[in-house]
């Protein structure tokens, strides 16, 4: 690896450190509106039997993101941080793909890490 790939490649571990710093320290708030509902279908799916639980009508949000519920709970991860991770895990899937699409129209350079 070149001197400036490393510095790229700090500069975006950096970046990504940074911007979970806030997400951290704001974990315990927001728990309002859809949190509340959300809550309590990880804990009907906790208490339930997991993927079993998946073949109630509870829930009108799409099978994915309550298989993504029902996995966490096979951790027995608090609500709280099962909730939040799947929301932060797609903010960073979602950041990527929008790094992709800046790429195309600017091929190198710093604008599309930006």
């Amino acid at each position: 690896m070149d001197g400036k790939t490393a510095a790229i490649a700090l500069a975006v571990a950096a970046g990504l450190g940074l911007s979970l710093l806030p997400r951290y320290l704001l974990f315990p708030y927001d728990q309002e509106g859809d949190y509340k509902s959300i809550h309590n279908w990880y804990v009907f799916i906790s208490l339930n039997g997991n993927f079993s639980t998946l073949k109630y009508d509870f829930t009108d949000y799409n099978v994915t993101y309550l298989y993504l519920l029902a996995t966490l709970s096979l951790f027995k991860a608090p609500a709280l941080l099962a909730i939040k991770t799947i929301s932060i895990f797609f903010d960073y899937v979602t950041a990527f793909f929008v790094y992709r699409c800046v790429r195309l129209k600017y091929r190198g350079g710093i604008i599309p890490i930006l």
